[in-house]
């Protein structure tokens, strides 16, 4: 009878520590190795997980669920290796102990390389406790080669099983970062939408302080930029932001293949800079407190965006725009007819498409920039002063004889311009 049908449970190196409870493969294991095998294994299967849990991964020590899926997991990989050792097939799937347990190591963010170390140190343990049973069930002669076949049996195993994990292990991390993910988005989108949310849960959920300060941000890719992972680009550009604003955390959420929107937490509020890589724009929203503040910053950052896609090709430094900065043209602008209607009524003969009512209009919009300084203006143009002079006078006189009382309808008709171009002209007024 070979050793290992021999076994008992006093052949165990220390006792069993805990009662045995019922495993997938006691039918086949009591059948073929002896109720004795299966009491070793159980002693062994403990003190495996003991070691491995005091070397490995002291951190979940008192996690009792764990130590028990741990347990079980190792003594079914003995029961496995014994059956091997008795004739029965080594390429069949893991018992579900062995998968159970990966899966729990995974939802407990367990290294892989940390299990994969159970394992061998498993074989060690292995070794250390069948080397006093074959001595004791086995003939003297049969000794050396015993103890190969015993060993090398647990190599073939741990080899098979290893394997087995790895890929078990990704897609079990790969589904909880999907599941994640789409709770991410799902609470992202309840918040934007102004759904009562539970904060205190909702900021567990994103690992992100709901209850803080915030700064949104919308980033796009241009669609005819050639980059290999857009949404990959905008991630890492949002997190650079964040970096540079000291953020204390960031979270994202996808809006389509090249749009990333994204929340900065910050402890007080401070401008965003780039540099932003080739292609992205970013518009960001003013610093918001609490759940309103989260929801608020990301429309401003929406509009400051739309405004900037909107506007004349981008310098740049003028790829990230924020909402403060385009908070008045976002208003003016949002509704294209009424814009063009505000244009043609406050600009008048001003409105022209030829390029010297451009230039009246750009001068102009210079001097009530500079609080009405012919000098400064100048300065500004790299022009004559009385070339400026002239070019005031006659823009005034195109807008119409009430031109000095509307002065701020003027200065935000000049200001759309300016950032959104002479496409917002009506084609109907441009008679000049």
């Amino acid at each position: 009878m070979p050793w290992w049908q021999e076994l008992q449970g006093d052949d165990a190196v220390v006792a069993a520590r805990r009662a045995r409870v019922p495993l997938s493969i006691d039918q086949e294991a009591r059948a073929n190795l002896g109720a004795g095998a299966l009491d070793w294994a159980h002693a062994l299967a403990g003190e495996i997980a003991r070691d491995f849990i005091e070397n490995a991964i002291p951190e979940l020590a008192d996690t009792t669920d764990f130590a028990t899926a741990l347990a079980r997991s190792a003594e079914v990989n003995v029961l496995r290796i014994l059956l091997a050792l008795d004739g029965s097939p080594a390429d069949g799937d893991p018992p579900i102990e062995a998968l159970n347990f990966v899966r729990d190591a995974a939802l407990r963010h367990v290294p892989l390389s940390a299990i994969l170390r159970g394992y061998r140190l498993g074989v060690d343990h292995w070794i250390q406790w069948a080397a006093p049973a074959i001595e004791n069930h086995s003939a003297s002669a049969d000794h050396l080669n015993d103890f190969r076949d015993a060993t090398q049996a647990a190599i073939r195993h741990i080899d098979q099983l290893s394997e087995a994990v790895v890929t078990e292990y990704e897609s079990e991390m790969k589904r909880r970062a999907s599941v994640g993910a789409e709770r991410r988005l799902a609470l992202l989108r309840a918040v934007v939408a102004g759904d009562k949310v539970d904060v205190d849960a909702g900021s567990r959920t994103l690992d992100y302080p709901l209850h803080g300060q915030h700064i949104a941000v919308v980033l796009s890719v241009a669609e005819d930029t050639s980059v290999p992972d857009p949404l990959a680009l905008l991630e890492s550009e949002a997190r650079a932001l964040a970096g540079r604003a000291r953020a204390l955390a960031v979270t994202t959420a996808p809006a389509g293949r090249r749009r990333l929107h994204a929340w900065l937490a910050v402890p007080t509020g401070r401008a965003l800079t780039g540099p932003l890589s080739d292609g992205v724009e970013a518009g960001y929203g003013g610093t918001g407190a609490g759940v309103a503040g989260f929801r608020r910053s990301h429309a401003e950052a929406l509009q400051a965006l739309e405004v900037l896609q909107a506007s004349r090709p981008a310098a740049e430094d003028e790829r990230i725009v924020a909402y403060a900065d385009v908070r008045l043209v976002a208003l003016v602008a949002a509704e294209k007819a009424r814009a063009r209607l505000f244009l043609a009524s406050v600009l008048g003969g001003l409105a022209g498409s030829d390029p010297r009512s451009r230039e009246l209009r750009t001068t102009l919009y210079a001097f009530l920039c500079r609080n009405r300084s012919h000098t400064a203006t100048a300065r500004d143009l790299h022009l004559h002063k009385n070339t400026v002079v002239k070019r005031v006078a006659r823009a005034y006189e195109l807008v119409g004889d009430d031109a000095a009382k509307r002065e701020i309808d003027l200065h935000v008709a000049l200001t759309v311009l300016e950032i959104l171009g002479d496409d917002l002209l009506d084609p109907a007024e441009q008679t000049h």
